[in-house]
């Protein structure tokens, strides 16, 4: 996928964080389409912070153990 949005579907899952995006879903090939294009998504998070606002109970926590 070069260019495309991913779909509200999965980019509003509520287990999106648990998919591990930043290694599953934003990686992609490393190489170049016909036209030179690099893979991705057009709107791909930076970080997991809008996704706990959203779901704020998801959002892991920090232990003494």
């Amino acid at each position: 996928m070069t260019g495309d949005d991913l779909p509200d579907w999965l980019l509003y899952h509520p287990r999106f964080a648990r998919f591990d995006p930043f290694t599953l879903i934003y990686t992609q090939d490393s190489g170049k389409d016909m036209k030179g294009n690099i893979p991705g998504f057009k709107n791909e998070p930076s970080n997991l912070e809008w996704f706990y606002e959203r779901y704020p109970k998801a959002r892991p926590t920090l232990t003494d153990n």
